[in-house]
């Protein structure tokens, strides 16, 4: 029985040897895998910065047109009363 199993045992060794003793591509598919990683993590960081100077951008743009509306609601009724007071003359002056 022992002469059946012998044979058995050396050649799954052998195979488990076999098999441990060349990492050398497993190692390089690791930092193929590695070296990805790290371009991607520098590539969403720069996104991130661009997200945020996009959105800081946004909210002077928003601030801007608040002053701009603003400036224009005022504009505009200077000139509703400019307007009533031509009307208010020009009325008087048919009198």
């Amino acid at each position: 029985m022992l002469k059946k199993i012998a044979p058995s045992i050396a050649i799954v060794s052998i195979l488990l040897l076999a098999g441990c003793s060349n990492t050398t591509n497993l190692e390089q598919q690791i930092q193929s895998l590695s070296s990805k990683v790290d371009s991607l993590t520098m590539k969403v960081d720069a996104m991130s910065s661009d997200v945020a100077a996009s959105k800081s951008m946004s909210e002077s743009n928003n601030t801007e047109i608040k002053m701009l509306k603003s400036a224009v609601d005022s504009a505009s009724a200077n000139a509703n009363k400019a307007n009533m007071r031509l009307d208010n003359l020009v009325s008087s002056y048919k009198k």
